[in-house]
């Protein structure tokens, strides 16, 4: 027994020695984005691992600070790259592997529970659609939006092509008119206000979250004043 313990103990430093001598240290920097706003997420977790356990080797995690940004210093068994867990629990975890003292831009996408939101492919009533004008912006404006409306038919063929998209896409793509159409969408008792603008995109609503469509079938440009922007001319910019 004594002579087998300080065997035991050098067998046991020179195990350590092995194991530590392939770690490295390791900086990842960069920001996180929401995937479709592009609008940075604070409080995201990042780690080595997808669990909540703060107190496992190689589980500690740091958190997006204002503006998304993050610099994440930790060890790692790899020299060369190291494996990163981006967790939010409003969004799906992104799994990233990233090269030693990178600087990434991390991109997350926005959970959807089930049938907490409207389902454009599923069932739906409308009501109380209304055509409103707002303040034109020109007299041009005003001539192309007096013989503008849409019918309900109308209205259900466009949700039903309709295409989300982001607020980037939303501002440079689409003209902003001062006509649009309103109304209610109702489906398993939620209520959603639509927003139908007459520049070919469209807005849904509950309390708290807003989703923006765009419209890109070229069917279904004459149900709008203009279309999206293709090759940089408008639609009613070509029929001049």
């Amino acid at each position: 027994m004594i002579i087998l313990k300080p065997f035991h103990s050098i067998l046991s430093l020179l195990v350590v020695l092995v194991l530590t001598g392939c770690d490295c240290q390791y900086e990842i920097s960069g920001v996180v984005l929401d995937e479709a706003s592009k609008l940075p997420i604070q409080n995201v977790a990042i780690g080595q691992t997808d669990t909540t356990d703060l107190d496992k080797p190689f589980n500690q995690k740091i958190f997006t600070k204002k503006y998304g940004k993050f610099d994440f210093r930790e060890v790692a068994q790899s020299c060369d790259e190291v494996t990163l867990y981006f967790s939010h629990q409003e969004y799906f975890t992104e799994k990233v592997t990233l090269p030693n003292n990178s600087n990434a831009t991390i991109y997350l996408s926005r959970k959807r529970k089930t049938n907490s939101f409207f389902d454009r492919q599923r069932e739906y009533k409308i009501k109380n659609l209304t055509k409103k004008n707002d303040s034109p912006s020109s007299m041009n404006d005003t001539t192309m939006c007096s013989t503008w409306n849409l019918t309900e038919k109308q209205v259900r063929v466009i949700i039903g092509n309709a295409k989300e998209i982001d607020g980037p896409k939303w501002h440079y793509k689409f003209e902003h008119l001062p006509c649009r159409v309103t109304g209610e969408l109702v489906q398993n008792t939620k209520k959603y206000l639509l927003s139908i603008n007459s520049g070919a995109w469209l807005t849904v609503s509950s309390n708290d979250t807003t989703l923006m469509y765009g419209i890109f079938s070229n069917s279904i440009d004459p149900y709008f004043v203009s279309s999206a922007w293709t090759e940089g001319i408008k639609k009613h910019e070509q029929s001049k």
